[in-house]
């Protein structure tokens, strides 16, 4: 063995390192981000500029560690006032000085080390199927074997490359030489080895070795892809070449790159390296997972937590975990080192992938960095992200940080970039954004509720000629899908723009993002902008968005949130607002708690919006309030409220006139006017696209019409074809197929559809009679289909709940199946159960036609034909 060491380029650095670890010492042993937050106070009292007042925790922390080529005299001298030290201040910038004025440039000199594969070697834990791969790669190609093993800082390299040099060198009998660079650090002044003197250097240790023995060579720390080459042509063609490098040598060698290892996989090397250290602590398997998922599949990161674990056995595991500085102890210098490397344009890119959320694409960081940067040196600066292992981009086009490239990336961005430049980055994404969204929506052809309150708040589309214009799909359909694959960085944004201070921006991305996210029915999302907006928007939009804000929360059943948000509009908006109010409360509780309670708010908020003279808001309550009287056992209640509201109409449209119509069809169809009814489905698919909700409403409501009569359905299930996409239309989906096979006497597959259903839980944000509503569905599937104690059970409970919240056609036609149930399973007292049925105020005529045919077979056929749920 021969290890030769590299020149102390370090020392004067390292010395102002000792100070200040003794220092820190002296002063109590502060925590880092302590530090940083003295200093921080430090520089506010002196008046510092808001960007540079406070440094951060990791460029605070990497003063105090070895190594360095560089450090800010200023940092050191706040350093040792923030601990206590103001008499040392001058001294240590003496020191600062004196070691920036002795730096020279050397050669990074290699250790050249011999070693022996282990006969039975410890398991590499989570790198199997990578050592698999590794193989293939190796022995893919007839010539001489060579393969480049890329990665990020910290993902394991240089371990994973010497067990498979040691698996290698054990089938061939060869000889394991490790050659390791040292010039990954990417300190100035290092300049790698020369390959030709690298490779006399190789043949000198391997010179008394026996000559047929062959060689399997692990090259570590590459960082030139013309040197590597060099390197791997003067070897022999009978040794292997197993070469590391954090950076990407494209077309250098065979390249594998190194993932991270799994949580689990990260589990097992966090409690094999507690064992190995002989750490006296209790593991609990959800802590030992949290915090192998902090150090983010890093096997560096999983031995420096492990370290600390061994460092303080008198603490708990969860100890470790509410305390966790992964970055303090090894990782952030091997990343420090790599980031320090990067010129200008690559951390300025960097940076802003950092801070911001994502998803980002080449294209939305060019529009954040225009002003600095031109497309094209974005794209460079990103190839060389690329090449350094710190930024993946995805086939999409996304670009993904590891959690922890982005925690360090973002911590000196702090120290690095103004805090008015990142403000000038996030308006220049956000106002380009908004446009491109407004643009998009009006070329998709959406059509959602009327809201001039909302539309007042868009911003200008793009202009024609301009790039946003030109990044918008022309037609209909590629607006919609662009729209989706756009509208999660449409939400993180806004959140961006809300730390910035950017209330107008915030106000066009969530007005224009809350278009599109209702229309598909993506209440997530639309709470997140909507709530961003809310607290960060412009002043005279906050109250609309509160409104907003409050019916997305009731949907998503943050019942209590809702109510606190509608008694600030009841309590500070103007009248269209306290009425708009009202109704979202008659839909809360129409839907979520109790529908009669519902029903009368909703009456309430009728004629309050019939006064104020608002149409819009009038015909909204009006949609809303005909199907909660369908659903109470109302019907004609329903036909009247039409009447009312939209008989003075001659052709009503736009979203509500849609809702209405649906409405409409679905009163006429529980009066057994089945002519009637798909009359008005047709009049409403004539009025054009309303979005997600109508197109759910009047599918479920055609598949029921053709199932009621006994009529092949399976047509209409291609209407459900996105309920993969949408829970709650997935349910549907599934409630559609199993009432489809049902009727075509599929019974296997129906009750095995019903018996999956049941016993899954609901979607969170659907409403709970139609949970009650779906159950009955699924538990007729298992009447029919052999099981009818099983179905008594399940419709049991559904028709309970469906009666207390008030949904009582829902529990008629609950009551209407235990009867059903009853005579299935002989039960002598079925008949008089469907009888009941008959005196019920709230069964419809088309379920009354039902049973009364169920119990007298010989009477005329009824217009349902199959008891289908409404």
């Amino acid at each position: 063995m021969a290890s030769v060491g590299e020149p102390s380029r370090s020392a004067p650095f390292d010395a102002i390192a000792a100070e200040l670890r003794g220092m820190r010492l002296a002063a109590g042993d502060p925590s880092f981000g302590e530090i940083t937050a003295r200093i921080a106070r430090l520089r506010g009292e002196r008046g510092s500029s808001a960007w540079g007042a406070r440094p951060g925790r990791v460029t605070v922390y990497d003063a105090f560690r070895d190594g360095r080529r560089r450090v800010d005299p200023e940092l050191v001298a706040d350093i040792t006032l923030a601990l206590g030290f103001p008499e040392r201040e001058q001294d240590l910038r003496s020191m600062c000085v004196a070691a920036a004025g002795g730096r020279a440039r050397s050669t990074a000199r290699p250790d050249i080390t011999l070693l022996e594969p282990a006969e039975v070697p410890e398991p590499l834990i989570g790198r199997a199927a990578d050592l698999d791969h590794a193989r293939d790669l190796l022995t893919r190609t007839a010539g001489p074997r060579r393969l480049l093993i890329t990665g990020m800082p910290g993902v394991g390299k240089s371990a994973f490359a010497l067990r498979l040099a040691e698996e290698t060198a054990r089938e061939a009998g060869a000889q394991v030489v490790r050659v390791s660079l040292r010039t990954a650090s990417g300190d100035e002044g290092t300049e790698a080895t020369d390959p030709a003197v690298l490779l006399r250097q190789l043949r000198d240790h391997v010179a008394d070795m026996p000559r047929d023995r062959g060689l399997v060579v692990v090259l570590d720390d590459a960082t030139d892809r013309a040197g590597l080459a060099r390197f791997a042509m003067g070897l022999k063609p009978t040794t292997t070449l197993i070469a590391t490098s954090r950076r990407r040598l494209a077309d250098a060698m065979t390249t594998m790159d190194l993932p991270p290892l799994t949580t689990q996989a990260a589990c097992e090397l966090l409690a094999r390296q507690i064992d190995a250290a002989g750490s006296p602590v209790q593991r609990d398997p959800g802590i030992v997972e949290a915090i192998a998922a902090h150090c983010g599949g890093l096997p560096l990161a999983v031995a420096v937590v492990a370290g600390q674990i061994a460092a303080r056995p008198g603490w708990l595991l969860s100890d470790h975990l509410r305390r966790l500085e992964a970055i303090d102890g090894g990782l952030a210098p091997a990343l420090e080192e790599v980031l320090d490397s990067l010129e200008h344009a690559p951390e300025h890119v960097l940076s802003l992938l950092a801070i911001h959320p994502g998803p980002l694409t080449a294209g939305e960081v060019a529009v954040s960095l225009r002003r600095d940067l031109t497309p094209e040196q974005v794209d460079a600066a990103l190839g060389v992200l690329r090449l350094e292992n710190l930024v993946h981009q995805e086939d999409s086009g996304t670009l993904v940080l590891h959690d922890v490239v982005r925690a360090v990336a973002a911590d000196r961005a702090v120290d690095r970039f103004p805090a008015s430049q990142r403000t000038r980055e996030a308006q220049a994404l956000a106002s380009s954004l908004a446009q491109r969204l407004i643009t998009a929506i009006g070329r998709a052809e959406l059509t959602s509720p009327p809201d001039p309150v909302l539309e007042a708040l868009f911003p200008p589309t793009a202009p024609e000629g301009s790039w946003e214009a030109q990044a918008v799909p022309p037609d209909p359909q590629g607006c919609r899908t662009w729209l989706a694959e756009h509208i999660a960085l449409a939400v993180t944004t806004a959140q961006v723009a809300a730390d910035e201070g950017l209330e107008q921006e915030v106000t066009a991305l969530a007005a224009s993002g809350m278009r599109y996210l209702l229309w598909r029915r993506e209440p997530v999302d639309a709470y997140r902008i909507a709530r961003t907006a809310m607290h960060h928007g412009a002043p005279q939009s906050r109250m609309y968005f509160t409104l907003e804000t409050s019916g997305i929360a009731a949907a998503l059943n943050l019942l209590d949130e809702a109510d606190a948000m509608l008694a600030t509009v009841a309590a500070e908006g103007d009248l269209a607002m306290r009425i708009e109010a009202t109704a979202q409360r008659a839909l809360n509780e129409m839907w979520k708690r109790h529908l009669p309670t519902g029903i009368e708010f909703a009456r309430t908020a009728l004629a309050e919006a019939q006064t104020a003279g608002l149409t819009v808001i009038r015909q909204s309550i009006a949609s809303h309030l005909m199907r909660a009287l369908v659903l109470s056992g109302d019907p004609r209640a329903a036909l009247a409220v039409h009447e009312e509201v939209f008989g003075s109409i001659d052709a009503p449209g736009g979203y509500h006139g849609v809702v209405s119509t649906i409405a409409l069809a679905e009163a006429h169809v529980e009066l057994a006017e089945t002519e009637l009814a798909l009359a008005a489905l047709d009049a409403a698919q004539a009025m054009g696209d309303g979005g997600a909700f109508p197109a759910e409403s009047a599918a479920t409501l055609r598949h029921r019409l053709r199932a009621l009569q006994g009529q092949d359905s399976s047509r209409e299930l291609e209407a459900f074809g996105q309920g993969a996409a949408n829970e709650s239309l997935g349910v549907m989906a599934q409630v559609a197929q199993a009432t489809t096979d049902r009727i075509a006497a599929r019974s296997g597959a129906a009750v095995d559809l019903a018996r999956r259903a049941l016993a899954a839980d609901p979607p969170e944000n659907m409403n709970p009679f139609r949970v009650s509503a779906n159950a009955l569905a699924f538990a007729l599937v298992l009447a029919e289909g052999g099981d009818p104690a099983g179905a008594r059970a399940v419709a049991q409970q559904a028709t309970r709940d469906a009666r207390e919240h008030g949904v009582h056609l829902v529990a008629a036609y609950g009551d209407a199946v235990l009867g059903l149930c009853a005579a299935l399973e002989g039960d002598p007292c079925a008949h008089e159960l469907l009888r009941a049925v008959l005196d019920e105020d709230a069964a419809s005529p088309l379920l009354r036609g039902w049973v009364a045919h169920h119990l007298d077979p010989t009477s005329p056929p009824a217009v349902m034909r199959a008891l289908v749920v409404p």
